[in-house]
């Protein structure tokens, strides 16, 4: 479509940040330099969103070991803990962000409520 090739051809500095011998060399593209934040607010919702993903990953990876034996129900269940509170401040902070991208939307002197008599 016309709007996707317009998009592409606005954001394709963003994919020549990354040469082609850095992606021969790592035999894959670097996302860090591919994927570029718009803005404070954008980059600091995507390193909450990467910490989130993170914590998952380490759940997973607790509960694997758990079930094979090699960690101890109480050992898992403090690390649960502990990660699930990690989990908690990223979703926190994603919620943040995306309530300042609304903000950010709406025009200027809307707060974006409507009152029950409609005004």
């Amino acid at each position: 479509s016309a709007a996707l090739e317009a998009w592409l051809n606005e954001h394709e500095w963003k994919a020549d940040a990354v040469t082609a011998a850095e992606a021969a060399a790592a035999g894959k593209l670097d996302v860090n330099k591919v994927v570029v934040a718009a803005d404070d607010l954008s980059r600091q919702a995507l390193a909450a969103q990467a910490e989130d993903l993170a914590v998952e990953d380490c759940l997973l990876v607790l509960e694997k070991a758990m079930l094979q034996g090699k960690l101890a129900a109480d050992v898992y269940m403090k690390q649960v803990c502990v990660q699930c509170t990690l989990c908690m401040r990223c979703r926190g902070l994603l919620l943040i962000a995306a309530c300042g991208c609304m903000c950010r939307a709406l025009p200027p002197g809307d707060a974006g409520w409507v009152d029950a008599a409609g005004g």
